[in-house]
Order: C-alpha cells, then structure tokens, then sequence
C-alpha cells in the first residue's frame, strides 16, 4: 500500500496529474490493491510451500509444477480486471501525458532492458 501511494504520487508529479486525474487514480489504486489482497495475504503460506519443496531430500518435479500452475491460475484471473485498469487509466490521461508515460518506459528499457 505504502508504495502503490508512492507510486500515485510520483506520477502525479511525473505526469502533472489534475485534481481529477489524481482522483481517478487512486480509485484504481484502491481497487488493485483490493483486488489482489487474497494473493497479499498468501504469501507466507506460499513461503512455506516453496520453503517445504526446496528443503526436501528430493525436488519432486509434478509438485513443482502443481504450484506453479496453481499460481498462475489465480494470476491469470485477474488479467480481465488489469487490463480493464489499463485502458482506464489510459482513458485518463491526455496526449502529452501518455507521451510522457512512453519516455518513461523507454528510459526504463534504456536503463534496465538494454544489453
């Protein structure tokens, strides 16, 4: 939560969000964050998990992948939800603003992406 109210703030800075803009963003902040909340809450089951395969005497390949696929399965359902928060949030924003958030990314993939 601490860095999803990071993440709004920089990029209202960023992007010099509206009162509006900033509104509707954190909207969809929150329902991320609410949405994703039963996987948050997960994580130290899921610790334990990977935890108990790792330290046994042998990795036992058809567990690992019965995990795995678990967990993609309740990622994979909330695709429709994200992209929906995509394309929400691109509706919101003006020309100049997605131009920005596009230097954004390419400073990113400059920074990080390139070999």
């Amino acid at each position: 939560e601490d860095r999803a109210a990071m993440i709004v703030k920089k990029m209202t800075r960023d992007l010099d969000l509206t009162k509006e803009q900033v509104d509707r963003v954190n909207r969809i902040k929150d329902e991320i964050l609410a949405k994703i909340k039963p996987l948050r809450d997960e994580r130290e089951s899921v610790h334990q998990q990977v935890k108990s395969l790792v330290t046994g005497a042998t990795l036992d390949r058809n567990a690992v992948n019965k995990f795995i696929s678990g967990r993609e399965d309740k990622i994979r359902a909330l695709k429709p939800f994200f992209v929906d928060k995509i394309v929400e949030f691109h509706a919101l924003l003006t020309p100049e603003q997605r131009n920005r958030v596009a230097e954004k990314m390419d400073k990113f993939h400059n920074w990080c992406g390139k070999k």
